[in-house]
């Protein structure tokens, strides 16, 4: 593994974790305005291959493709970059481990990946497979893509419940960008996975990726290969794949559900048209199975599950997060510290040509007067909660990164605890500027909501951000899975364990690290105050933590990657 360099474009190098043919990673520290930072997995082609074009030209194909891709079960791409050492892309870091290890580690004890736990990863999957292989080009035609690498070490599990599709790295779109180096006739992705189509060098479509799936959901509801067996060559492989049907589970595992095999069995076809045509078909078959079973499985419930397999790592995990202390990659023998938070981290300027995929740099804002700012206790700044530990995996895997900020609170909230340090309020927020909704009548607010109103989603929120909440009153209280039944606003009945009691926002909520509701799409850059009642509550919502604060006295915020409007901005009420 080369020397690694102490900064890549405007982001700095902690450690290395890994190196591929093409790529090798780093973890890295992103530092902005007023103690603002994020830890990311950097990506750089390898310094052997910067001058080979066409490595750098299928390198940055991988990132056009993850970087149009913004969804909770999709390992998400934060920016595009190049300097003197070649281009570079940053990605997320992720807390857990991916499925490969997770059926290793659940065989070393013995024991069997309970149907359940496997039948919610596969869901995970194909909820990500479907956002990816439906996404639309401008022009409003379909982009066609396709994972094309499917398989355990590409399904990635954290600690807090989430199941992450890694690597679009051999991803095929078939309009719009290049396939040049996934043509017809290149075979690309791991062999024991590869549909039939795929082995014989033939276009593939989603289908594919769906096949690909299902091998996994064989074999983590198996426990054993599909194919690929200790004594199999890669010609085997293949041979086996194209020629022959795959067997049963049933005939691996007696007890195996025969509701479950039909399922696994139908998207193991060999003719693509007799499989599932849709990730969200496959999606809807494994929910009705687990109906029909009265069991289900919630992100909190693997998530206990993958804490318990990976004990030590998850409890390092825990203790970064509560006590904000410092943390150690250990990697082929090299101690790599994560240094604590600062006061103030300001990253010095740096001549590079870094794309920025959400926004333009944060410019800080100006401090606030020093008649009207709150004191500083010595040595203390604002809090940043760092998640960072796990072992270095040699995946494209990246640290999710969550905030912490401690806030002031206003004249109607309970009084800090005595000693505790007096923080600054966002900018403008001393002197009046931050428009702020009027307050209406307990009955409605002025986003016409009522007090029962709940924010819903059939997915839970993990890192990033959540798309498409809608507005629903709970029918049925919860269950003991914490799953509550609502009725949307479009007369829909949802049942969740994901929904959230809202209030407008005021301006001491709106600070860096908080959770924060918009009125936006999921393709939408900026989000406006709703304009009517019936856009309020028959529109879709997203979710996501306050990032940028420097425009507060404009009226706008940053929460995620959009622009919203302060004065149409939600906040969870505990």
């Amino acid at each position: 593994m080369s020397a690694h360099p102490e900064r890549l474009g405007r982001y700095e190098i902690l450690g290395s974790l890994a190196q591929g043919g093409m790529a090798e990673l780093f973890i890295a520290r992103l530092a902005g305005a007023r103690g603002f930072a994020r830890r990311v997995v950097i990506k750089r082609v390898l310094p052997a291959l910067v001058n080979n074009n066409e490595f750098v030209d299928l390198f940055l194909q991988e990132a056009r493709i993850a970087a149009t891709l913004h969804h909770q079960n999709i390992v998400q791409v934060h920016d595009i970059g190049h300097d003197e050492g070649g281009y570079f892309f940053a990605m997320e870091y992720l807390h857990g481990d991916h499925v490969g290890h997770l059926v290793r580690a659940v065989r070393d004890r013995g024991r069997d990946l309970p149907l359940e736990i496997a039948v919610e990863i596969a869901r995970g999957a194909c909820a990500g497979l479907h956002y990816a292989h439906e996404r639309l080009a401008p022009s409003g035609a379909p982009l066609g893509l396709v994972h094309r690498d499917v398989s355990p070490q590409n399904l990635f599990v954290t600690f807090d419940g989430g199941v992450k599709l890694l690597d679009f790295g051999i991803a095929k779109a078939v309009h719009q960008l290049s396939d040049h180096y996934t043509r017809s006739g290149t075979l690309r992705g791991k062999l024991p996975y590869m549909s039939p189509e795929q082995c014989r060098g033939e276009p593939v479509d989603r289908r594919s990726d769906l096949f690909s799936l299902c091998v996994v959901l064989w074999e983590m509801t198996v426990g054993k290969r599909l194919f690929g067996g200790a004594d199999q060559g890669d010609f085997d492989i293949l041979k086996a794949i194209v020629e022959t049907d795959a067997p049963a589970p049933s005939s691996q595992r007696p007890d195996y559900p025969p509701d479950l095999e039909r399922i696994v069995m139908k998207g193991l076809r060999r003719a693509r048209g007799e499989r599932y045509q849709t990730a969200d078909q496959l999606h809807g078959d494994l929910d009705g199975f687990l109906r029909a079973q009265r069991t289900w499985v919630s992100s909190r419930d693997l998530a206990a599950f993958v804490r318990d397999l990976f004990a030590e790592r998850a409890a390092a995990w825990q203790r970064a997060e509560s006590e904000e202390t410092a943390l150690t990659i250990k990697q082929r023998g090299t101690v790599i510290p994560f240094p604590h938070a600062t006061a103030e981290i300001v990253a010095p300027p740096v001549a590079d040509s870094t794309v920025d995929l959400s926004r333009p740099a944060v410019v800080p804002p100006p401090p606030p007067p020093p008649a009207t700012a709150p004191v500083l206790a010595a040595g203390r700044g604002p809090r940043l909660l760092w998640l960072v530990g796990g072992a270095a995996l040699l995946i494209a895997a990246s640290v999710a990164v969550t905030f912490a900020v401690a806030w002031t609170r206003g004249a109607q909230e309970p009084a800090a605890p005595p000693g505790a340090a007096a923080l600054p309020t966002p900018t403008g927020a001393e002197t009046g500027l931050v428009p702020t909704a009027p307050r209406s009548p307990d009955s409605e607010d002025r986003h016409w909501f009522q007090p029962d109103d709940f924010l819903i989603s059939t997915q839970p929120y993990i890192t990033g951000r959540l798309d498409r909440l809608v507005l629903g009153k709970r029918l049925r209280d919860p269950n003991h899975h914490g799953e509550a039944v609502f009725l949307t606003a479009q007369s829909n009945e949802i049942t969740t364990a994901h929904y959230w009691r809202t209030r407008i926002a005021r301006p001491e909520d709106l600070v860096v690290g908080a959770l924060a509701f918009c009125f936006a799409d999921f393709n939408a850059s900026v989000a406006p105050r709703p304009a009517d009642k019936t856009s309020a509550r028959q529109g879709y919502w997203l979710l996501s933590r306050v990032t940028d604060t420097a425009d507060l006295g404009q009226g706008k915020v940053l929460v995620g990657t959009v622009t919203c409007a302060v004065d149409g901005v939600r906040v969870p009420i505990p």
